[in-house]
């Protein structure tokens, strides 16, 4: 069944939120992730757009079509309901501070309130993004056509549209620290640079550009240690992230310096001490490396558990610690060419 209703969406949320606060209760008393079997939550179908809260512990996907969002509960390991969507999403990410669900569209945003129920789609002048950030009640869009372009945000709260002032080359990657910096790298420019924008009136302000430019590749990917302090790259180069313009953007160590560009698929960072860092390699798809903090030692390994109805692990694409673990999102191969997306638990 289609999961809200198009036009009141109230009733139904507040259906799910007991769901989810029963079962984050439940885990507080016990109820861990013990056996084999629940070592891996697979999910019935192959995501390639999809964001995870652990604000709410929910899985938001896109489905194969585009025309849904598909929403699992992590910690019952159960599909909880479908959304039907207007348009075909592109992109759709979590807020970090609020339970908003943001999906980009074409030329469209949707914004969908879990608390409330609301969902709104409304026109932007964006027809393809390249990459989308929730910062500070805004959802912020950065394009991925033409040459030169513009970010555009999207008050989540209002639903005021704004095309911020300073231009950008299309295609940039950003992504926004805890404490509300956003940073952006553009893939296709050589060298690559990198750029700091904060918010200010309903937009994402330029501050600056890398001081270094042309002296490092900056990867496909951004991410940030516990504190939003340091960046991490997908090539294993770490950079300060301060509001000292001497500081800000200046390399800060390495992971396996050795070991060359582009490897890594994702990183986080528990929020616990003593803060390691969880890295997915791209040449390793059996293993969890895991590092010191603030060193960045290599600090040992974790197996990433396989479910017993597949038959290898396709990649590993991103990984989050919440719930006492470390979740990693994976594609299985499954029997007869199939792949499928799964979450595993690995033990922190």
């Amino acid at each position: 069944s289609v999961f809200f209703g198009l036009l009141d969406r109230s009733e139904m949320y507040s259906a799910l939120l007991p769901v989810v606060a029963v079962a984050v209760l439940s885990s507080l008393i016990g109820n861990s992730l013990q056996s084999e079997q629940d070592k891996v939550f697979l999910l019935g179908h192959q995501f390639d757009q999809y964001d995870f809260s652990c604000r709410n512990k929910l899985f938001a996907a896109l489905s194969e079509d585009k025309l849904s969002v598909l929403f699992y509960d992590v910690l019952n390991q159960s599909l909880v309901k479908e959304e039907k969507l207007n348009l075909q999403g592109q992109l759709l990410k979590w807020s970090l501070e609020q339970d908003v669900l943001v999906i980009a569209h074409d030329s469209y945003v949707t914004v969908l309130h879990i608390s409330t129920g609301q969902m709104k789609t409304i026109s932007t002048p964006v027809v393809f993004t390249a990459s989308l950030v929730v910062v500070d009640g805004l959802a912020c869009l950065f394009p991925t056509y033409g040459q030169w372009t513009n970010v555009v945000c999207v008050n989540t709260a209002t639903l005021e549209v704004k095309t911020c002032a300073y231009s950008i080359y299309e295609g940039n990657v950003a992504a926004t620290s805890v404490n509300n910096w956003v940073y952006s790298v553009d893939e296709d420019l050589s060298p690559q640079s990198m750029y700091r924008f904060i918010v200010a009136n309903g937009c994402l302000n330029y501050t600056r550009q890398n001081p270094n430019f042309g002296q490092y590749s900056y990867g496909q990917h951004i991410w940030y240690s516990y504190d939003g302090s340091r960046i991490f790259l997908d090539n294993g180069l770490t950079l300060t992230a301060s509001a000292d313009p001497q500081t800000d953007m200046t390399p800060h160590g390495d992971f396996d310096s050795s070991y060359g560009e582009y490897n890594y698929n994702w990183f986080a960072q528990s929020i616990d001490s003593p803060y390691t860092i969880a890295g997915l390699r791209s040449d390793q798809n059996v293993t969890l490396n895991l590092y010191s903090w603030p060193y960045l030692t290599a600090n040992g390994t974790r197996a990433i558990p396989l479910p017993k109805n597949a038959t290898g692990i396709y990649e590993n694409e991103q990984v989050q610690y919440c719930l006492d673990s470390i979740l990693v999102f994976t594609t299985y191969s499954m029997p007869g060419g199939v792949l499928e997306t799964g979450i595993a638990y690995v033990s922190d």
